[in-house]
């Protein structure tokens, strides 16, 4: 028997957003956090967002990498990654951490959150209480069918799943439900 940690679902709920309207204007805005490390992907994200707004829509994304491994290489690509696609006015980034009000008003004002956590065979992650939380607070969440939490979610009934290092799938995923609001779990 495995017995995962649990979350605070009071401290993060909120009921799912009526996503229509921002729909029809082709505006989203995706969420990604965890620890800085390079197997968060968070790379993946910035490109999806890339391609999202190369397809015309209003993509944006707050990424929240708390920097507590000092990790500076990752952090230098991340923002390099940023600048060479012109994103600054589109991708927020914050390498210190949240509060915990900051954190639950980012989910407030997040449509979509994204885990794109990649770690290569024998080692699969991405567990990651943060799926949950987001979960709680009623965002689709997209992760790579790699990641442990996979065990319990279903993909298209209450996550959809992307393969490892697809930007492109993530962006993909991101777009049906901007076309399709209903789609919007």
């Amino acid at each position: 028997v495995i017995i995962r940690a649990g979350i605070n679902f009071d401290n993060f709920y909120a009921p799912i957003k009526n996503f229509s309207e921002k729909a029809k204007n082709k505006s989203v805005r995706l969420l990604a956090l965890g620890a800085l490390n390079p197997y968060r992907r968070y790379d993946n994200v910035i490109m999806a967002v890339a391609d999202l707004r190369k397809q015309g829509y209003d993509a944006r994304a707050l990424i929240i990498a708390n920097h507590i491994w000092h990790e500076d290489e990752c952090k230098a690509a991340l923002i390099s990654l940023v600048k060479s696609n012109h994103l600054e006015e589109a991708i927020d980034l914050k390498f210190e951490g949240v509060s915990e009000e900051e954190l639950r008003r980012a989910y407030r004002e997040s449509d979509v959150f994204v885990q794109a956590v990649y770690v290569p065979p024998p080692s699969n992650h991405g567990w990651g209480l943060v799926n949950f939380e987001a979960m709680a607070a009623g965002l689709p969440v997209v992760l790579c069918r790699t990641a442990t939490a996979t065990e319990v979610l279903k993909d298209g009934e209450n996550a959809f799943f992307v393969d490892p290092l697809s930007p492109e799938q993530i962006a993909q995923k991101v777009k049906a439900m901007v076309d399709s609001p209903e789609l919007y779990m």
